[in-house]
């Protein structure tokens, strides 16, 4: 019975390990701090993030879905995805029909399985309707 009941678990083990084809999962740290200049916050800006690295990309979804960006704050957001290697670039888009707009100062990006990565974007505006040359809709940053 013992023995039955470890060759199921090896078994078991073996085929999740042989479905998996390398797509493990980490989880992705993002922090940012919003400028401290005038009208920089947004209350009602979905922002949305993917992550492109070395081992391809994943969309992380809408970050924030019940908090605010604050004049000055800093924000956290911690989000289960599959592990896309060494991270390169980060993808921001800003969606929704309002007319805010959000200025972040910086971006960190960590994963549990690899070092942090900062991406600072001073004055590039994200905005889901754009009304001005300095904003964005949708923002691209690679360190």
């Amino acid at each position: 019975s013992k023995m039955l009941k470890l060759l199921l678990m090896v078994m078991v083990g073996i085929v999740s390990c042989g479905n998996s084809k390398g797509k493990r999962n980490t989880n992705y740290h993002i922090r940012t701090q919003t400028s401290d200049r005038w009208y920089s916050g947004s209350k009602t800006l979905p922002l949305y993030m993917e992550i492109v690295g070395s081992r391809g990309s994943v969309e992380l979804g809408l970050l924030n879905p019940h908090e605010d960006f604050v004049q000055g704050g800093y924000n956290h957001f911690d989000v289960r995805a599959r592990d896309v290697g060494n991270i390169q670039c980060i993808k921001m888009i800003a969606e929704g029909s309002s007319d805010d707009a959000l200025l972040l100062e910086w971006i960190r990006v960590s994963s549990d399985r690899r070092q942090v990565q900062k991406f600072f974007h001073p004055s590039m505006w994200l905005a889901a309707k754009v009304q001005d040359k300095n904003e964005k809709k949708t923002m691209s940053l690679c360190n």
